[in-house]
């Protein structure tokens, strides 16, 4: 997808999964890739994630949102959260995916653990095929800079680095 005919069509677009679909027909892409290519080259705050059988595949972020420490979180293999569009449109355990496409919206701190507690966002999920594979599209509403967050109070900064390893065994 070459950059400067894929960034003049997104550029007026409202950023959801319908854009996608347009622009994997206009450019004959995967709905995957162009997923991929919209979260790197959107100004938007937007996360592009695949995951099977409710556990995350892979997450691409635009900058906007890698701006944030917090979106490093969210990682292979970390399961999707429960009472979402994307958990909705998920393999159930009969192997029926019902419905194919749904939307929401929500929290992000129920999508990225760290995440200001009142930052809206949208999500859009869709069924990729029967292999039990779902898209998700992610717009955060309202995002500020890094720099415009106040940091938590407690005074010093050893929990930063201890907030890092979390799932790593201590002692």
């Amino acid at each position: 997808m070459p950059t400067s005919p894929f960034l003049s069509r997104i550029g007026g677009e409202q950023a959801c999964i319908e854009v996608i679909q347009e622009l994997a027909r206009e450019f004959e892409t995967s709905l995957s890739m162009t997923a991929i290519r919209y979260a790197e080259l959107t100004d938007r705050a937007v996360a592009s994630i695949l995951s099977c059988d409710g556990q995350i595949e892979w997450a691409a972020f635009s900058g906007r949102i890698r701006e944030h420490g917090w979106s490093w979180r969210l990682q292979k293999r970390d399961l999707i959260p429960p009472g979402t569009a994307t958990s909705c449109v998920t393999r159930d355990s009969t192997g029926i995916l019902s419905p194919a496409k749904a939307s929401d919206s929500g929290l992000a701190c129920e999508w990225f653990e760290g995440a200001p507690s009142d930052l809206e966002v949208e999500e859009d999920a869709i069924a990729l095929g029967r292999f039990g594979r779902v898209l998700t599209f992610l717009l955060i509403l309202g995002l500020p800079d890094p720099d415009e967050l106040t940091p938590p109070s407690g005074g010093d900064d050893d929990g930063d680095w201890r907030a890092a390893l979390r799932g790593y065994r201590m002692g």
